[in-house]
C-alpha cells in the first residue's frame, strides 16, 4: 500500500479496509488506516470490522460492524467480505446509471462466458 497502490488514490477514492479479528494483524491494519488518514490520500475510508472492539473514529469516516463471533477464524470471512464489496460495486454503478451487465456501450467489452460445446 505504500508505493504503487497508494499512488492510485485521489480525492474521489473510497478505501475499504476489511479488518482482522486478531489483535496482531489488527494493529498493522490500524497503522495503515492511520497513515492513509494523515496523508489525506482518499476522500473516504470505510472499515469493515468483525466486532466493534476498537475506536476508529479518528482514522475512518465510516464503519460497518459485522458482529462476527471472536472465535470465527479470519479464513471464513471472504464470502461475507466479497458479498459486501460486490453489492457496493453494484449499487454504486446503478446509482451512476451504469449497466453492470453491459459495461461497454460500444461493445469493446464482451461477456467472458461464451457458448460452450460439450463433447459427446
Amino acid at each position: 500500500l505504500r508505493h504503487g497502490p497508494l499512488s492510485w488514490l485521489n480525492h474521489d477514492s473510497l478505501v475499504i479496509g476489511f479488518l482482522s479479528n486478531y489483535a496482531d494483524k489488527l494493529r498493522i491494519e490500524l497503522g495503515l488506516l492511520e497513515e492513509l488518514n494523515k496523508k489525506r490520500a482518499a476522500k473516504s475510508i470505510l472499515a469493515v470490522l468483525p466486532q466493534e472492539h476498537v475506536n476508529l473514529s479518528e482514522y475512518v469516516d465510516y464503519k460497518l460492524i459485522l458482529d462476527i463471533p471472536e472465535w470465527l477464524h479470519d479464513n471464513y470471512r471472504p464470502p461475507v467480505d466479497v458479498l459486501f464489496a460486490q453489492c457496493l460495486g453494484l449499487f454504486a454503478s446503478l446509482r451512476r446509471q451504469l449497466k453492470p451487465d453491459a459495461p461497454s456501450a460500444d461493445g469493446k467489452i464482451q461477456r467472458v462466458v461464451s457458448q460452450i460445446g460439450f463433447a459427446g
